[in-house]
């Protein structure tokens, strides 16, 4: 866990989330969706929430439960735990609680804290540290896997009034008895739905939801490298996947000649291991992001690097 408060560029405001998963047959599919051309590949769903459309960041969108850090994360995980280091656990715990209504504790509780859960959804600051507290539980961190850290490229950072954001990702499954009580807090979440990684991403490209470019890259990668719920622990530590896991991945803009770049030319973003990358770059290699230059939508990815590669910073300017 790299996370502390306000890590990162000034502006760059430390934040945590998780996506969280259950079995596919808990929940069927949503009735806004079109029948699938060919039976799902994926046997679980990822729960999503859509930001309320009066949102100043990302509003509109379909996100994991999660939101930024603060002082009380860093607070309790040194107090309950004695390490900071873990305070971005705490916050996706948190957060997954406050918009989602997803108890992510042990031990487990008996009965599920309504009263709780109903002052969280009202946006009562620090109920999930009074519900602690009164249950004698403590965040599961040790239910959350690390799967990757985003950090706000530098132009939707300057363009936003809130700035920037370093995203610890997390993942975690849950029963279908645990699932079936998540729903949205009304407020910062307006709905709350369960997708398989394919259903998301024909949605999105079929214009039907909007994915942020995180959540987009991530269920692109759940689509094509983890077909089993049971897989997904395993999936999320494995070595074959360390450029994606071990480098936080800033995506840099692919500045072009604006005198030769047509309307309906993608907007490229370049991660860690492309060969125009200002920090991690691999000579002859892609690893980037094309999206559609009017509204920054996430078309496809393009790689050529190996999945596995740890790489070293430049230790020299770039030209």
């Amino acid at each position: 866990m790299k996370l502390v408060p306000h890590a990162g560029q000034a502006g760059w405001r430390a934040s945590a989330s998780v996506a969280i998963a259950c079995p596919a047959a808990a929940f069927a599919r949503p009735a806004w969706l079109p029948a699938p051309a060919a039976a799902p590949r994926c046997d679980y769903r990822v729960c999503f929430v859509r930001r309320s459309a009066a949102a100043r960041y990302l509003g509109g969108t379909f996100v994991f439960p999660g939101g930024a850090l603060d002082a009380e994360d860093v607070t309790h995980a040194a107090a309950a735990f004695g390490d900071e280091s873990l305070a971005g656990r705490l916050c996706a715990v948190r957060e997954a609680f406050e918009e989602a209504g997803a108890l992510l504790v042990t031990p487990e509780v008996a009965a599920y804290p309504e009263a709780w859960r109903r002052r969280a959804a009202g946006g009562e600051r620090d109920a999930f540290w009074g519900m602690v507290r009164e249950l004698s539980v403590q965040p599961d961190v040790g239910a959350l896997r690390f799967w990757c850290s985003f950090t706000t490229p530098d132009a939707v950072a300057n363009s936003s009034t809130k700035g920037g954001f370093a995203t610890d990702f997390f993942t975690t499954t849950i029963t279908p008895a645990h699932a079936a009580l998540l729903r949205a807090d009304g407020l910062e979440a307006t709905c709350l739905e369960w997708l398989t990684p394919e259903e998301c991403l024909s949605a999105h490209a079929s214009r039907l939801m909007e994915l942020p470019l995180p959540q987009w890259f991530i269920m692109s990668e759940l689509a094509a490298n983890v077909r089993e719920i049971s897989q997904l622990g395993s999936y999320a530590s494995s070595p074959q996947r360390a450029l994606i896991r071990d480098h936080d991945i800033k995506p840099y803009e692919v500045h072009a000649d604006p005198d030769a770049v047509s309307p309906t030319d993608p907007l490229i973003l370049v991660h860690p291991g492309d060969e125009l990358h200002p920090l991690y770059p691999l000579p002859g290699h892609k690893n980037r992001v094309h999206l559609q230059r009017q509204d920054a939508r996430p078309l496809h990815w393009e790689t050529t690097v190996d999945p596995g590669l740890r790489l070293q910073p430049r230790t020299e300017s770039p030209q």
